[in-house]
């Protein structure tokens, strides 16, 4: 016998289906009882022939169910991301100890999130036997795009304050490089075990401005120039916006030199928008001279 599992909701059966290939079918003819959850791994007690238990936590896809031990057993099938799929415990356990690139020998780790399709819906107090389950092996080639300010560089290291005015610290690659105080968005990754981000590319803010700049001296009338002043206009308000939330966060924490790092890439949104707005006026300046030569040419031109 097995337990049941009520759906949380329908959107959770499609991305179980989506997730686990050809489970989609068996779990969308059951769309009010799901038997695919997802979970992080707590615990691993299975042998090497594949029979034991897995602990789950943080359980997605069940009423009032958080916490759950799954039974494996000779029928279980396993998958990992870029091995063949659907092997058993024993079989996907060799594949790993000759495949480079993984740090484990066995399919299934403390840590781990995973998609499980149970063998028949969960009742409460019967067994959940795992019919199939997909690992995924926890930050393993995870890109993340951070927006934020740089609070402090040091070495290899760079600590940038994100939106939230949490600290959030950062392994350079070799060859980049950042500022204090600078408004940008981080490229990082965090593969295998490793713990600490590492800052892949860096992308000023403000640049974004100066392609607004560069697009302004390219108007050829001043609908284009409207267009370009329109998104200049944008793109500050909304820079200046989570700087400005930022900066009253660290203050609300007494984090002043934090607030110090945002109040410095303040001023340099202020001054890299001065500079474009600048240039927005004489570009305006010289669309309304080149109107009024070309009017006066036409007026000649009729008399």
């Amino acid at each position: 016998m097995k337990q049941r599992i009520a759906l949380a909701g329908s959107g959770l059966a499609l991305a179980c289906g989506l997730t686990l290939g050809t489970m989609g079918t068996a779990m969308a003819s059951e769309p009010a009882e799901c038997r695919g959850v997802f979970a992080t791994v707590a615990d691993v007690t299975v042998d090497q022939n594949g029979v034991g238990t897995i602990g789950l936590v943080d359980v997605k896809g069940g009423e009032h169910v958080d916490t759950l031990t799954l039974i494996a057993d000779n029928g279980t099938m396993y998958h990992i991301p870029t091995l063949s799929p659907w092997q058993s415990w024993s079989d996907l356990s060799a594949d790993l100890a000759s495949s480079d690139g993984f740090d484990r020998t066995q399919p299934v780790v403390a840590g781990d999130r995973i998609a499980v399709s149970l063998d028949e819906p969960l009742r409460p107090g019967e067994e959940a036997v795992a019919s199939r389950v997909m690992t995924v092996i926890p930050q393993r080639h995870a890109h993340r795009h951070m927006l934020g300010v740089v609070a402090r560089v040091e070495g290899d290291t760079a600590t940038i304050v994100d939106r939230n005015g949490e600290e959030v610290a950062m392994t350079l690659r070799t060859g980049l490089e950042v500022e204090p105080g600078k408004y940008v968005i981080m490229v990082a990754n965090c593969e295998g075990n490793e713990v600490q981000l590492r800052a892949v590319e860096a992308h000023r803010v403000g640049d974004m401005i100066e392609r607004l700049k560069g697009f302004m001296n390219q108007a050829s009338n001043q609908g284009d120039l409207d267009r370009a002043s329109g998104l200049l206009e944008q793109a500050h308000e909304r820079h200046m916006n989570v700087l400005q939330g930022i900066q009253s966060k660290l203050q609300d924490r007494n984090r002043e030199q934090l607030a110090a790092s945002v109040g410095q890439a303040i001023e340099n949104e202020q001054s890299c928008y001065q500079e474009a707005v600048q240039l927005r006026d004489r570009m305006q300046e010289q669309v309304r001279n080149s109107g009024s030569e070309g009017g006066g040419d036409t007026q000649s031109g009729k008399d």
